[in-house]
């Protein structure tokens, strides 16, 4: 439906926005609803669909900082499906809520980045896919513009990991495999492997233990293709202590019938006896400074350690 307006300047306010039109003519003027231009207050121009002196349908809103939306309005605000283009040249396109990037879109950096997936309140949040200009890749869970919780994140070396993260860097339970074939399975912390977990080279030998920092430190049991298996004591990538991993007639120790190796202060009648070391033979599980009596264990605390694959 046409209007007309008189022949002199009209100022049009909304409650929403505060939008200013100015119409100048000599006569009449006839301004068809559904296409419409505005200046604002803030010196933006939209130009598109009013409903009631407000923005509402399809338009196209520029900016004074060189900005420009373009796609559907609400209510004087960015609601619906449309693209938003950034001065320096981002651009969105997808759905908007109140005048946020909301529900789901594509957010494309110049330098080649790109983000697919969940909006929420103009963040990164919920699943999506991250691609690099360097062909990195990552798809799984944002929060807060970060990657956090259950993804995978694919270098472009070929080194992927697939585990969880924490605001950004890989923290929790994941694994870590380099294009070397060598590959670790189990804890990370601040994007480091730190707790508990499995390392294995590509030549077949493995390392379930711990580690802190990116290095073995602690307690851990090595084991090497066509050799006997080893518990180690690490400091910081250090090995400082070693004890091969064999069943001893003249030492004999056995937990929940299964055969341990022992490594302590002496042994009477064939058996384990007094403080020190235990290593259950299928090396899963270790005692240090336990107290044994005659094969048995009186006192000390067992952990479990991460079995490897098989092979």
């Amino acid at each position: 439906m046409a209007r007309f307006f008189p022949s002199r300047s009209i100022i049009a306010s909304t409650f929403s926005g505060h939008a200013v039109l100015l119409l100048l003519s000599l006569s009449a003027l006839m301004i068809h609803a559904d296409i419409q231009r505005i200046e604002l207050v803030s010196g933006d121009v939209y130009e598109g669909e009013l409903d009631q002196g407000m923005r509402t349908g399809q338009g196209r809103l520029e900016r004074r900082d060189g900005a420009w939306y373009e796609g559907d309005f609400v209510n004087d605000q960015m609601h619906g499906a449309g693209t938003y283009t950034w001065a320096d040249r981002r651009v969105y396109q997808g759905t908007f809520r109140h005048d946020k990037r909301h529900g789901v879109g594509a957010l494309r950096w110049p330098n080649g980045n790109l983000y697919e997936g969940a909006f929420l309140e103009n963040r990164r949040t919920g699943t999506g896919r991250f691609s690099w200009a360097n062909n990195d890749i990552y798809e799984g869970q944002f929060l807060n513009d970060q990657m956090h919780g259950k993804g995978l994140y694919v270098w472009s070396d070929g080194q992927r990991y697939d585990g969880m993260f924490r605001d950004g860097v890989k923290s929790g339970r994941g694994i870590l495999t380099w294009p070397t074939g060598n590959k670790y399975e189990g804890q990370f912390l601040e994007d480091q492997r730190h707790g508990l977990g499995v390392l294995y080279w590509s030549d077949g030998t493995t390392y379930q233990g711990l580690f802190a920092l990116n290095q073995m430190n602690g307690f851990g049991v090595r084991t090497v293709p066509n050799e006997e298996a080893a518990f180690q004591r690490w400091r910081m990538g250090d090995l400082l202590e070693a004890w091969p991993i064999v069943e001893s007639e003249r030492c004999r120790l056995q937990i929940d019938s299964t055969p341990w190796m022992f490594s302590g202060s002496s042994c009477i009648n064939g058996h384990a006896h007094g403080t020190g070391i235990a290593v259950s033979v299928d090396g899963q599980a270790y005692i240090v400074n336990g107290r044994f009596v005659l094969g048995r264990l009186v006192q000390g605390d067992r952990k479990t350690l991460p079995a490897p694959e098989s092979p």
